[in-house]
């Protein structure tokens, strides 16, 4: 099976919770019979409860110190005279009850570098600063391992593998992500942060009072440690309570990131108040799940995580627990109704969904085929400044043509409505690259869908 097959749009579909109604009382009664991770907090830690395969674990997290004047990283009440002293005793490791869990922990914590406080070096700020170690106590304790295979191809190691560290103070979650990858995926633009799943991503996905059915009243928020032309780290919401981008539907966090050999960091501050309804400081879910794609072609090849199931990203019931030790319960407030965006994107605006189609040779988005009907592309020539297309028209619809670089990358793109038959130029203007193929996604009146590509023929 190829790799793209791991993590098709069919299988996004299926395990979009926040579009299923229902999970199922009695299926999420048997989930939760096999999961029970837990990880506890004092006086501002958080204790989680997750599964692996029915395991069960506890651990012991701690409320972070204040960082210190100056700290270029994100930011939290300033350090006080004395903060050190008082929360000294409230610092310990992290604890798991299954002794073979706890050999895999150690040795995940060796392979990842942790020095012997347990303190990864912070992230870089997404508005500059350099890695610095973090002060003793933002993140106390062993490192959660988050390497274990959910979906998609098998991987370890330099390839892929991850820890997370959690901690709390004030009216925020913090939560630090330590990925090791070898390969660095597509970046996106900017203005791209969306479906997360085509590239290099962590994902946070949270419960506020672990009971939810689907993910419509859960928060779950995505980062990519980089974008395109050097760009900043960004995050964005996904099939949850309020879908969009993180400015508009998170605008409290912060993110900070950095890439160095072999690997990357995502370090996120979530304030509560973000969370869909109040949080139950005993019952909070809480899954990490680190996205790997090893191509540029915008498919990813392996899903890695902490509570891992098939299609856990839509299964709340899965995730784990964390408990915001002496944390003050808020007023019970229940989830406000869903925010679904309603100009979802369609497979013929994706060109890794047009190529999937192409190398698979179906229709795009499991919509019926459009056949004879379909406009088609015919072949491709670079020209300066553009790539002339020759199109196959047999019938009225909608055609999106992308142009791509020998790196998959997406050059330029071009839609327009057609009708009629017989041959028809289109020229795309490409402001920079190499232009190498072209993919023509196509949708009829009807509903029907069809995908083509060409390589692009230099000039002799």
């Amino acid at each position: 099976m190829g790799r793209p097959n791991a993590v098709s749009p069919a299988a996004e579909r299926s395990s979009a919770g926040a579009h299923r109604p229902g999970a199922g009382r009695a299926r999420r009664a048997r989930g939760r019979a096999q999961l029970q991770r837990t990880i506890p907090v004092r006086c501002g830690g958080v204790r989680a409860t997750a599964g692996i395969r029915g395991a069960e674990r506890r651990a012991a997290l701690h409320r972070p110190l204040p960082r210190r004047r100056g700290d270029p990283h994100l930011r939290s009440p300033q350090h006080r005279p004395g903060d050190a002293d008082r929360n000294a005793g409230r610092r310990s490791r992290l604890l798991a009850d299954h002794p073979h869990r706890r050999r895999r922990d150690r040795h995940a914590a060796r392979s990842l570098g942790a020095g012997a406080d347990h303190h990864h070096p912070a992230g870089r700020s997404a508005t500059g600063g350099g890695r610095q170690r973090r002060p003793a106590g933002v993140y106390p304790g062993a490192p959660l391992d988050v390497s274990s295979l959910w979906e998609g191809e098998q991987c370890a190691a330099p390839d892929c593998a991850a820890t997370a560290r959690f901690s709390w103070h004030g009216d925020t979650l913090h939560a630090l992500v330590d990925v090791v990858d070898d390969q660095q995926g597509t970046l996106l633009a900017p203005d791209d942060c969306k479906r997360h799943w085509r590239t290099d991503a962590v994902e946070i996905t949270l419960d506020p009072k672990a009971d939810a059915e689907n993910t419509s009243s859960t928060f779950k928020i995505a980062a990519l440690p980089s974008t395109r032309d050097s760009g900043p780290p960004c995050y964005a919401r996904d099939a949850d309570n309020h879908q969009g981008p993180g400015e508009d539907t998170a605008p409290g966090v912060e993110l900070a990131a950095t890439r160095r050999d072999g690997g990357y960091t995502v370090e996120l501050a979530i304030p509560l108040r973000d969370l869909p309804g109040s949080v139950d400081p005993r019952r909070l879910g809480l899954n990490v799940l680190v996205y790997d794609s090893d191509s540029q072609d915008l498919t990813g090849q392996s899903r890695i995580g902490w509570s891992t199931w098939a299609g856990v990203q839509g299964d709340p019931y899965r995730w784990g627990r964390a408990i915001l030790q002496d944390r003050p319960a808020d007023p019970p407030t229940p989830a406000p109704a869903p925010v679904l965006p309603l100009d979802a994107l369609s497979s013929v605006d994706s060109p890794g969904s047009i190529a999937q189609s192409v190398r698979l040779g179906t229709s795009l988005g499991g919509a019926p085929p459009a056949g004879d009907s379909a406009a088609r592309i015919a072949s491709a020539r670079a020209h300066p400044g553009e790539v002339r297309t020759s199109l196959d028209v047999n019938g009225p619809g909608r055609v999106h043509l992308f142009v791509l670089d020998a790196g998959g990358a997406v050059l330029a793109e071009r839609q327009l409505d057609v009708d009629g038959h017989g041959e028809r130029t289109v020229p795309v203007q490409v402001p920079g690259g190499t232009p190498s193929k072209v993919l023509v996604g196509f949708a009829a009146p009807d509903g029907a869908t069809a995908a083509s590509a060409a390589e692009v023929r230099q000039p002799v």
